[in-house]
């Protein structure tokens, strides 16, 4: 098995940052703040009522928030790298010597 090509890696691992930091961007700087000027006190009093009755699925639904965003982030970096490892049609076995 070849090593990798630390150009290519290089390469990947800056194009998945920049990504992550344009959606951290458009999350942090635009998308939360205007979420916070339309939610009411009744929105935030429902919210923390939520989390007190039901920590663990308000944690869980963070979670696969945080999931959903991390994806560009590693669809980049796989389009970037190029292929994990030769294609099957590559790898042929050998047959076996009866």
């Amino acid at each position: 098995m070849a090593a990798a090509d630390p150009r290519r890696l290089a390469r990947a691992i800056a194009a998945s940052a920049a990504t992550g930091a344009v959606i951290y961007t458009l999350v942090i700087r635009v998308a939360l703040p205007t979420l916070q000027a339309r939610l009411t006190h009744a929105h935030v009093d429902w919210l923390r009522q939520a989390f007190e009755q039901h920590p663990a699925a308000v944690l869980a639904a963070i979670a696969v928030i945080g999931a959903v965003l991390a994806l560009p982030v590693l669809g980049v970096f796989r389009w970037t790298y190029g292929p994990l490892r030769a294609s099957a049609r590559d790898c042929v076995d050998e047959p076996a010597d009866a």
